[in-house]
């Protein structure tokens, strides 16, 4: 039996076999694909036999997480793709629909949705319309070859809809559909010149992550300097729960909740701000890349600020030793996206622990001209059709997602006046936030300014992504 207590987990023991084939992919580890097709879906009225026989047909198509540390090391060892990924996630709208009482579920805020959370979002009406809808389930592909993920996402999405060839009858369609599709998002991986993951703003993402593999643990620490100052190391719990509607002979069988957001990124008006920010703290020349650092927490290539006031340390886009205990805000400010939302001190190591989340979320749109190549054009980065497909999994959407997402839009944490988080911080009102600059890198005098935000929510929900198992007996 697993133990959701268990850490630096060895996949290749016999005794995890069946845990590691009931559970979904892309939970524990990333599914590690470039491309990626999200499909968000309304179950039709009156269907729902019909649509727990699709559901539980589709379990054969599931990557389990065993299959996907199979097909990642294939890949690694002969450079063999794993094909398609296929994943399925369900809201507890959709779990009312299928005839399952939510009460099961202990996360509050997955039983509400995210139409109904304190996170000072904007309206629901000017979220992009599919998502303004009731969304029962999101159904994730992956691939690294773009035209077969294309295939495969128009095959599902024919599924749904009940378009088959030759099936030309509307009538015939409508009795053969399951859903209505809402929404379709394509994410695409997006790298800087050195070949490392970044976002439409031009830095390197996916760095700090909380880690469950035994061969991550050790490759994370030959990564990093020794003592160890901050441990990404990780009990299965943090992302994981028993699946509720699995009988408790399948003690194996788990789940994970799962949040989605789509967020558009203004890249124009970010990096003119910066710009301008440096010029009102009189940061010149070699130190204006000090401004952005002081935004996000690390300069664009990964190298974290409270360790370095200029980018480029050997290893940048790994370095994650590191906590901000001699740090008082002099180097990294309390406003910086990453320390705002996980402030690293000692004392508050264990407690941080609890609201670890596990994020897997991709760039959406393309940016042909990406920020570090831009200069001074300006004009040429993009003002929206960009973003983040935001997606991260938990124990608890309330004390992980929730809680970090409040620690952001909170203007006085972790001390009185900070600012809310100049990246994802939202006020409900203009979401401009007054922070506290150093007037010099490790300088004893601080200076306060303001800094739009050009992050917009679009839309979004929150799932569950259920064992295999729940799927496979859904008759």
């Amino acid at each position: 039996m697993v133990l959701l207590s268990q850490k630096a987990i060895d996949p290749a023991t016999p005794e995890l076999d069946d845990f590691l084939s009931q559970l979904q992919g892309n939970i524990l580890k990333g599914h590690g694909r470039q491309y990626a097709t999200h499909i968000f879906v309304a179950f039709m009225p009156n269907k729902v036999r019909k649509t727990r026989a699709y559901l539980q047909q589709f379990a054969d198509q599931i990557t389990s997480c065993k299959q996907q540390l199979h097909d990642a090391e294939v890949y690694r060892r002969n450079g063999v793709s794993g094909g398609t990924f296929y994943s399925c996630y369900l809201s507890a709208s959709g779990y009312g629909y299928l005839g399952y009482n939510c009460d099961e579920f202990k996360d509050t805020a997955f039983k509400k949705g995210m139409k109904q959370a304190s996170l000072n979002d904007p309206a629901v009406t000017t979220w992009d319309h599919g998502y303004q809808a009731t969304i029962h389930a999101c159904f994730l592909l992956a691939d690294n070859d773009l035209l077969k993920l294309n295939a495969a996402t128009n095959n599902l999405i024919g599924e749904l809809a009940g378009r088959k060839e030759g099936n030309n009858r509307a009538e015939k369609i409508q009795e053969a559909s399951i859903a209505t599709i809402l929404a379709v998002e394509h994410g695409n991986k997006l790298y800087n010149k050195k070949g490392e993951n970044i976002e439409h703003f031009g830095y390197v993402d996916g760095i700090s992550q909380p880690l469950f593999f035994k061969d991550q643990i050790a490759a994370y620490k030959s990564n990093n300097l020794h003592p160890l100052l901050h441990t990404p190391e990780a009990e299965l719990e943090v992302a994981l729960v028993k699946d509720p509607f699995v009988s408790i002979r399948d003690a194996d069988a788990f789940g994970s909740y799962l949040v989605f957001r789509k967020l558009e990124q203004n890249v124009r008006g970010f990096k003119m701000a910066e710009a301008q920010l440096a010029d009102q703290l009189k940061y010149r020349n070699e130190q204006q890349e000090q401004v952005g650092a002081m935004l996000i927490g690390r300069f664009e290539d990964g190298t974290p600020i409270t360790l370095s006031e200029e980018n480029g340390m050997i290893g940048s886009a790994v370095i994650n030793n590191f906590n901000y205990q001699k740090d008082t805000g002099n180097k990294c400010p309390f406003h910086a996206h990453i320390r705002k939302t996980n402030p690293r001190t000692n004392e508050q190591q264990a407690e941080n622990h609890q609201h670890l989340i596990v994020r897997r979320g991709i760039p959406y749109g393309n940016q042909y001209i990406l920020p570090e190549f831009a200069q001074d054009s300006f004009e040429q980065l993009p003002q929206n059709n960009v973003g983040l497909l935001f997606l991260c999994f938990q124990k608890s959407i309330t004390q992980q997602f929730e809680y970090i997402q409040q620690l952001a839009n909170d203007p006085h944490f972790p001390q009185t006046d900070t600012g809310i988080d100049p990246i994802i911080g939202q006020d409900g009102l203009q979401n401009i936030s007054k922070c506290l600059f150093p007037n010099k890198y490790a300088g004893k005098e601080r200076k306060a300014a303001n800094f739009d935000s050009f992050v917009t929510m679009k839309g979004g929900e929150y799932f569950f992504a259920p064992s295999i198992a729940f799927f496979k007996k859904l008759l």
